[in-house]
Parts: structure tokens; sequence; C-alpha cells
């Protein structure tokens, strides 16, 4: 979108520690052209209210006309503390079709930002300061939540490199590329011997295909076998989550690379689209004593690690106290804890020199671990009890 914004700027000083930093506030106006248009459903999450709200038309770029269900004046946080002042257009859900976006910023919003853009090494900067590496994967889908705050510099943006290419056999490439743990599932042992009455259910016709794809992954990730030895049969079952396609498996998951005891084999039986027969070699997703299982393997393997690496599951957190230096320390030992029993990390998915991160229910910062504020709203906005019953 092209809409010629008129731009300003506020400068503010805050200061962090004994480090002076400026917050830089750019704001956009005379957005009469083009129009940023924002998903109704993410909108009101931002506090806007339809019923006040007044409907009209957005124009895009492309010359598209939508009708609009109101507007939302609001601030876009980067990071690197940048600020982004606009109007954004509320549309119906249905409008915005790429379920992966919420919203879209083309490069009128950068122009407001003054923003310069590096498309050979993936790179914006705004306001003299760099965004961190783009990941331009074309296979992301569903919405992208920010999880951490960091200043990625040069400097870092090689160590990282480095990292990668130092420990380039314990990055998995494809969702074929599982680790195989050197330290096994304990014994599993039944606590009831009867067999477990499971109605049956077909597998529908239009998720042939899925299951059909799946279970070749499986096949060649050898996390499971064919095999007739099998005691039980278990249904395959979908996880539907919103925003993205039916699923029944977490490939790469510390679970899918914990091998289960030869003799439990049999206990992790299913039938693919065509009938046949097979049996699982990993930690099955939907095991109930697996998560717990993960979890005493990798605070095992990370034992050594304890005074600045923790573990929720397949979740490593790594936290230092003096610099730079004494983190990518920390973190190639973990990477070499990892490395000595066989397991592989999703690089994709991992973060490196943050100055914040969120962790489950937590926020982890300078300041120590902090209750995540989302946690607390839920908590705070607790509306008053108006009589006895309530």
């Amino acid at each position: 979108m092209n809409s010629g914004f008129l731009d300003t700027k506020e400068d503010k000083e805050v200061k962090i520690k004994n480090m002076e930093k400026k917050i830089l506030t750019y704001k956009a106006k005379n957005s009469y052209d083009f129009y940023v248009a924002i998903r109704c459903q993410d909108a009101v999450k931002l506090g806007f209210d339809r019923r006040k709200a007044v409907p009209g038309i957005c124009v895009m770029a492309n010359g598209s006309i939508f009708e609009t269900l109101g507007t939302l004046y609001t601030r876009i946080y980067f990071h690197n503390f940048i600020y982004l002042k606009l109007e954004m257009n509320v549309v119906k859900n249905q409008i915005m079709i790429e379920k992966r976006y919420s919203a879209v910023l083309g490069s009128d919003a950068l122009l407001a930002c003054r923003a310069t853009t590096d498309y050979l090494n993936k790179r914006i900067e705004i306001g003299g300061r760099p965004l961190f590496n783009l990941d331009l994967d074309d296979q992301i889908s569903g919405p992208v939540v920010a999880v951490r705050r960091t200043n990625y510099t040069k400097d870092i943006a090689d160590l990282v490199e480095n990292l990668k290419k130092d420990y380039v056999d314990i990055i998995s490439h494809d969702k074929t590329d599982i680790g195989k743990c050197t330290i096994e599932s304990p014994k599993l042992k039944l606590i009831n011997q009867d067999f477990p009455t499971i109605p049956r259910y077909l597998i529908p016709y239009c998720r042939r295909e899925l299951v059909k794809a799946q279970v070749q992954r499986w096949v060649e990730s050898d996390v499971i076998e064919e095999s007739t030895e099998v005691e039980f049969v278990m249904n395959l079952v979908f996880a539907i989550k919103k925003g993205e396609s039916d699923r029944f498996d977490r490939s790469g998951s510390i679970s899918s690379q914990i091998p289960v005891k030869l003799e439990d084999r049999k206990l992790f039986g299913f039938r693919d689209e065509e009938g046949k027969l097979y049996r699982f070699k990993r930690i099955p997703f939907g095991l109930k004593m697996g998560t717990s299982i993960a979890q005493m393997i990798i605070d095992k393997i990370l034992y050594s690690c304890r005074e600045f690496a923790f573990a929720y599951v397949d979740d490593i957190i790594i936290c230092s106290k003096s610099g730079i230096k004494e983190h990518e320390s920390q973190i190639r030992m973990v990477l070499d804890q990892l490395r000595s029993h066989c397991l592989k990390i999703n690089a994709n998915k991992s973060q490196f020199f943050s100055q914040e991160l969120r962790f489950p229910g937590f926020t982890f910062n300078e300041q120590g671990m902090l209750p995540n504020q989302d946690v607390l709203k839920a908590i705070t906005n607790i509306p008053a009890a108006k009589t006895l019953k309530s």
C-alpha cells in the first residue's frame, strides 16, 4: 500500500540502568488515500467498540474497495523502543483471507517511520536502529506472536550465525530430520491389564491424504514401523487449532525424539488410511505419562547446566548474569549436552541473546522473573461481586 503518509517524530529519553535509550515515536498522518486494514476480532482485543464506530470504506493499494466497520487509532510497538501511531481500518474477519496476518503494514508505514530496508541481508532499520533479522519462511502458518525483546547488533548476529554453523549437526532442517535420544523411556507398566473398549472411527475421506503424508514422514524419521505385533490399536486423533490446518503430531518435539523400549512398542498401535498396522518406536503424542517422561529425561540431560539453564518439557531457557561472553559459553554448554544425547533443535523457533523472554506464565528480563501482564489482567479484571450468590 502507498498512501503518502506525512510523518512527525517525537523523541523521549528513558534511562535503563546505566544506559540511556531514546524512545522514538513516529506518527502517520493524512492517510486518506489508502488505509491499513485490521481484522475485527483482533481490533476488539485492542479496544475497538463496534457499537460506537462509524462504518466507511477502505481502498487498498491494488484498487480493492472494502466496507469497514469503523476505525481504530492505535500505537504499534516494533522493538528497540520504536513506536508508530496510526489509524487502522477495521474490516470483517472474512475479508482478511490470509489468516497468518492480523493486519498488513505497507511501504507507507515504513515511510512514516523513516525506515530503510536491506533486502540482501533481510534487515530493516528504523531511526537507525535495526530490527532483529527477518525469517522469510513461506511455510510459516498461523499468527506470529512476539515473545522476545532484544537489541540485535551485527556482533550478536555474527555470534548467532557462528553457533548455527558450529552446531549444524543438531539443528533440524525439515520435519523428517528428528533426533534420537540416547536415553530410552523407562519401562511402562499397565495399571489395568484389561483390554480397553475403544470405539473405532474410520479416517474421514477428506483427511486421508493428510494421514498418508504424515505416516510417510514418520516412517522416514524412524518414528514408527509397520508391524503386526500389536496389542492395542488406537484411533488417530486430529488436533484442530484455530487458524491452522488439522494436525495430529508434534514433529521435532522432545517426545518424538525419545525411544520407547522394544517390549513397549506393542502398546502403541494404529492403522493408516488403508488399514495397514503400525506401531510407534518413539513416545507418541497423547501418552498420559509422555510429558512427565520427557521432563524427567531433559532434566537429567541438563543436570550439569542446572545453575543457569532449566527446561519446561522441550522449552529450554538459559539465564546469564555477566554478559554476552558468558551467555555464549553457557549456550554452547547446553548445546553440547543436547549433542551428546543426539537431540535436535528447531532453529526457527530458537531465540538467542534476548533481553526479555516470555516463558510459560512468566516474563524473564533484567529485573528477574516476573508474572506475565496478560495473566495478571485476567485476575485484576475479574468483576466485583454484586450479590451474595456471585
